[in-house]
């Protein structure tokens, strides 16, 4: 089983990350610049909190980082196979790294086309499809 993890650190415009968890409840989590969010074993792990995956439907910082929040399933707009994402719709795609970095940005992706992450380094990301975020894993 792959394990992924990111540290996170505190700053003015990211002071905690919000879980909406699939029952609509939702957990506030405050960041620090030791905070990590680990990807490992079906769980997501925050800090010190952990969530089985199936149980979290989305995150969203508390303040303004460029994407407002992450979405788990995309799977109705585009599908991952190794680095290439093949859009199942006409979309403005962008790439962001989990700094806030925009990576990709391609405002006319058209429905059958391939957006490659070949260049990317391997890691987590969010791809930002028209108005909703999802994270990817690029490996």
């Amino acid at each position: 089983m792959l394990g992924l993890s990111m540290a996170i650190g505190a700053s003015a415009a990211m002071q905690s990350i919000v879980v909406t968890k699939t029952d609509g409840s939702k957990v506030e989590i405050t960041i620090t610049d030791a905070t990590k969010i680990k990807f490992a074993g079906g769980n997501i792990t925050f800090g010190d909190q952990s969530f089985p995956r199936s149980e979290v439907s989305m995150w969203s910082y508390s303040a303004n980082t460029g994407v407002s929040s992450v979405k788990v399933d995309a799977s109705r707009l585009f599908t991952q196979a190794g680095s290439e994402l093949t859009f199942k719709v006409n979309a403005n795609v962008m790439v962001f790294a989990v700094d806030g970095r925009l990576v990709i940005a391609d405002p006319t992706v058209q429905a059958g086309s391939v957006v490659s992450l070949g260049n990317l380094a391997n890691g987590v990301y969010i791809i930002k499809v028209n108005s909703a975020s999802y994270k990817i894993v690029k490996k």
